[in-house]
């Protein structure tokens, strides 16, 4: 190792040394602290601060790095709660205030302001600030390397249904696999809602678990409108009505906050979610796990959580193959909007779709959009508006023959080879009769 490289470590282990001598390493409050603060990237955070240390900050918000909040909201805070007096305690709010990267400007005024604060306090300090000034260009230095090697695992923009799903059948699975599978469904739903900073029990149902911050009585109701929806795909597909699709149980997250939904989103998933999303479905290999928001629109998350239980449902069926986008999309709506009647989410889709048969759009077109070549995580994406005419019309005209269709592009068969054998339509005559029908009818 080189000279330069321990003298570096050197000055970190002094300013470490200088530091923790300030003060002890984690402070937790006489009793709990109310505190508002802001995410660098502008999420709004209100709970109670239950401890602190050099890295950050803990509570009912979960845990919570200094160097994530906004400059003068971080510097604020740590104010707050430090001891004014002393001065190796200004030295680090100084040093802190040099790491961050949000408003670098304000961070640097912020951080002369300490280090002048803790020179009045102690002259002595003048060698700790230098040696701080020093890490920090280090710690810069690793943070920058670290940015680069994580810079491939961003946040998916893509609805997680465009992953690169294909046609292998989900394994069978022994007595003691299958005993298991519910309770690590249940630790994998703790750890989420700890990370996330809450503790909620579940709402537990035959084939769903239902983790939610609103009443027990109206999760309870929900609960059963889940497992109606499952007893109507198993009814469908003529499955005998006490089939396990799921692997254990869906697991079911739903936050009154939109804030702590993004949050787990993005933190449990690494989805970066729109602020018109209000639910979406994820899975980790066999596991089915459904996150949604519910706020003051009670339509908008009826259509959200239930389209995102079909979404489950149809990744554990057979195997996890999709369907092509817009029947993927469309079958979830249409089942959706069959359990809730007259849902203005789907007459709003609906009326878009006709009005896009009307108008002489493309429907070919539209059957041929992939998730490369749509926003479908939109609200008003016109392949998922045709795709729930189409599948309904389809469902209308051959149901039996629309599940033959599903089952043969479930065990790998290209979706237009499928319309023709299994279906019994091709693709040009189905756009055909879809046109014709919708133009004279609603």
């Amino acid at each position: 190792m080189s000279m330069r490289r321990y003298a570096i470590l050197a000055v970190l282990a002094l300013a470490a040394l200088a530091i923790a001598a300030a003060r002890p390493p984690d402070v937790s409050p006489d009793s709990p602290l109310t505190v508002r603060f802001r995410l660098a990237d502008g999420i709004r955070i209100a709970g109670e601060m239950t401890g602190w240390d050099d890295k950050g900050i803990e509570g009912s918000f979960g845990r919570r790095r200094w160097v994530d909040l906004k400059v003068e909201d971080a510097f604020n805070l740590r104010r707050r709660v430090m001891d004014k007096e002393e001065a190796g305690q200004w030295v680090a709010l100084g040093r802190l205030m040099l790491l961050m990267d949000d408003g670098a400007n304000q961070a640097a005024r912020r951080a002369e302001q300490a280090f002048r604060v803790a020179l009045r306090l102690d002259k002595a300090v003048e060698q700790a600030i230098a040696d701080a000034r020093v890490a920090v260009d280090e710690e810069k230095r690793r943070l920058a390397e670290e940015e680069a090697r994580e810079q491939a695992g961003r946040l998916r923009t893509r609805t997680p249904e465009a992953g690169p799903w294909k046609a292998e059948p989900w394994p069978e699975l022994t007595d003691a696999e299958r005993e298991a599978t519910v309770p690590a469904m249940k630790a994998d739903a703790e750890e989420i809602l700890h990370r996330a900073g809450l503790e909620l029990a579940p709402i537990e149902s035959d084939h769903f678990l239902i983790y939610s911050d609103m009443p027990r009585e109206e999760g309870a109701r929900w609960a059963l409108r889940l497992e109606d929806l499952y007893r109507r795909m198993l009814a469908m597909f003529g499955r005998d009505e006490k089939a396990d699709i799921f692997w254990g149980k869906a697991t079911v997250l739903v936050f009154s906050e939109q804030d702590r939904f993004r949050m787990v989103e993005a933190d449990a998933f690494g989805q970066l979610v729109p602020s018109w999303v209000t639910g979406l479905c994820h899975f980790d290999g066999p596991k089915v796990f459904i996150n949604c928001h519910h706020g003051s629109d009670d339509h908008a998350f009826a259509a959200s959580l239930l389209r995102a239980a079909v979404h489950g449902f149809m990744h554990r069926y057979q195997t996890p193959a999709r369907l092509p986008a817009w029947a993927n999309e469309g079958f979830a709506d249409h089942l959706a909007s069959e359990m809730l009647d007259k849902s203005p989410v789907f007459e709003r889709r609906r009326r878009a779709g006709l009005q896009y048969v009307r108008n002489g759009g493309d429907v070919s077109a539209v059957l041929g959009m992939d998730y490369e070549s749509d926003s479908w995580l939109r609200p008003d994406s016109i392949g998922c508006c045709v795709g729930q005419l189409m599948v309904e019309l389809m469902i209308r005209e051959h149901p039996g023959r629309f599940v033959a269709w599903i089952n043969a592009i479930k065990a790998g068969k290209d979706w237009q080879e499928a319309l023709k054998e299994d279906y019994g339509v091709g693709r040009a005559q189905l756009v055909d009769t879809f046109t014709r029908y919708y133009l004279v009818n609603d």
